[in-house]
């Protein structure tokens, strides 16, 4: 197997075009990889590094000379091929950011519950002073009722 072959199957592998594996590798263009690809130019080592930069489970040695497993396993057991090395970063990145979200909203919900339970007190509040004036009220009007029947 050539290098442009092995570099054939990792692109097919990662179900990806030429185009969008150069992008995924900090290529602006993707004429490099067509080169390769058509065997018009030689896989570099400074092209291989690029890859296993973005690609870190890609064993160099493989990709370059086609020795040994395409993998680095010893670098990480759960690794595939379809995982960019970085991803484990961005999870962890993503499930930090989304933690201090959540902790941000629990504290947002506690202080409404709060203010709820301020307007509820409030309410309370006004409902035993309306019950109050309805007494007076009805008290007046009974007196008034009592004054003018008798």
């Amino acid at each position: 197997m050539t290098a442009a072959e092995r570099l054939r199957y990792i692109i097919n592998e990662l179900k990806e075009t030429p185009n969008s594996f150069a992008k995924s590798v900090g290529l602006s263009q993707s004429s490099s990889i067509y080169n390769i690809l058509n065997q018009k130019a030689p896989l570099t080592r400074k092209m291989a590094q690029r890859i296993i930069a973005t690609y870190q489970n890609i064993n160099i040695n493989w990709l370059l000379y086609g020795e040994g497993e395409i993998f680095n396993w010893q670098n990480n057991q759960a690794a595939t091929l379809n995982e960019p090395a970085n991803i484990y970063e961005k999870k962890y990145i993503v499930a930090d950011k989304n933690e201090r979200i959540i902790k941000l909203l629990e504290g947002m919900i506690e202080e409404q519950k709060k203010v709820i339970e301020d307007y509820r007190q409030i309410i309370k509040n006004l409902e035993k002073c309306l019950e109050e004036f309805q007494k007076r009220e009805a008290g007046d009007i009974e007196i008034e009722h009592k004054a003018n029947t008798s």
